[in-house]
């Protein structure tokens, strides 16, 4: 069921279960459960995040001008900024190839937003701009802004 919709309600796995093994699952136990096969199929959020600087540094490195930048938070325990821990905040980055071609591109840019809802809220925005002959909408940035991510 995650491998088709990875964001089905849990009600409806509830609903499954129920129907398939007369078992009733409680709300918490279901979501666990789905926590887990979302990390099984896709990977864990805290190994995707350890990779994600030297994913965005490969990119640098093969494709010239790129550039990316990574924000964190401090991440406060009580009253204290913890050192032990980091809060991600956003990660930009772009292509060397966009921000080439942006210079042939109409002096319009297009903002889209995405909300990202669940268990990591926030917003995913891309950039966009049309070429000189109106074709095609060409990604220029992207910048995704998360919260409720804490690493250690």
């Amino acid at each position: 069921m995650i491998r088709e919709d990875p964001s089905i309600k849990i009600s409806l796995i509830q609903e499954r279960i129920n129907s398939e093994f007369s078992y009733k699952v409680s709300y918490r136990k279901t979501w666990m459960e789905k926590q887990k096969a979302i990390a099984l199929e896709y990977g864990d959020w805290e190994e995707l995040y350890a990779k994600l600087s030297s994913w965005l540094t490969h990119m640098q490195n093969h494709s010239p001008g790129s550039y990316f930048q990574i924000l964190h938070d401090d991440f406060i325990v009580g009253n204290r900024v913890s050192h032990e821990h980091r809060q991600f905040h956003r990660v930009f980055w772009i292509f060397g190839q966009c921000k080439e071609a942006f210079k042939y591109c109409k002096p319009i840019i297009q903002v889209d937003d995405t909300h990202l809802y669940e268990k990591y809220r926030g917003t995913l925005l891309m950039a966009t701009s049309q070429d000189g002959n109106g074709h095609g909408f060409w990604p220029t940035c992207v910048n995704t802004s998360l919260i409720r991510m804490e690493f250690v």
